[in-house]
């Protein structure tokens, strides 16, 4: 039966990571991701599919993602290259609900996904400035950054120094422009790909959108 051979890949891979868990204690991904981007705040038509690639230290996983906001919820799917369904996240408000009952590692991945979409499809920046300076803007306790290299975006997350907002025309908190401990996004100059390092979640990963489909898709059915 192909969907039994399907499903057992799909545990395999998960088992491989599984097994590599214990190199290196991961941040609770409940506490290291973005405040979500609120259901109600999403385009009522948004829909995307996503080839996706995370990795974690040594640990590196393959899957396709879609993502779907309709009858007042968010719903992304996690799916393993031969189609087997690995995740399910529903949204609703910024409250995140997940079905991943092959392994726990899996919630990891599933955090990280959400994380990820947001910071990069989801935050919306302020107009770009005539100019073609950097804008910066302080969001739920992050410094919010982005700039372009030519016709190529560059996105920076780091956290809000609350001490200090003196001084700065944007009136943003301070914080470290040499801080490692960012989360930097580039935009690829061929539209669609993505490259993500995540380091207070302990992730990076790799993008590329598929589009948008018009028909419904089996795997987002609950």
């Amino acid at each position: 039966d192909r969907g039994v051979r399907v499903r057992s890949v799909a545990i395999a891979t998960v088992l491989v990571w599984a097994a590599c868990s214990g190199l290196r204690p991961l941040p609770d991904p409940t506490r290291c991701g973005v405040v979500p981007v609120p259901d109600t705040d999403l385009p009522e038509d948004l829909r995307l599919r996503i080839r996706a690639r995370f990795s974690a230290g040594d640990r590196t996983m393959a899957l396709e993602l879609i993502a779907q906001a309709s009858l007042g919820e968010l719903v992304v799917v996690g799916a393993a290259p031969h189609g087997a369904r690995l995740f399910a996240v529903q949204q609703r408000g910024t409250e995140f609900a997940v079905d991943a009952p092959i392994s726990r590692e899996l919630r990891y991945v599933a955090y990280w996904v959400m994380d990820a979409l947001h910071r990069v499809y989801w935050i919306h920046a302020p107009e770009r400035s005539p100019d073609g300076r950097a804008r910066r803007w302080e969001r739920d306790g992050e410094i919010v950054e982005d700039s372009w290299r030519g016709s190529r975006r560059h996105r920076t997350f780091a956290h809000a120094r609350s001490d200090d907002t003196s001084g700065h025309p944007d009136n943003t908190s301070r914080h470290s422009d040499n801080d490692p401990e960012q989360v930097t996004i580039d935009y690829l100059e061929d539209g669609a790909s993505v490259e993500i390092r995540n380091p207070w979640c302990g992730y990076e990963a790799f993008f590329v959108d598929l589009g948008s489909r018009a028909e419904s898709d089996s795997r987002l059915e609950r």
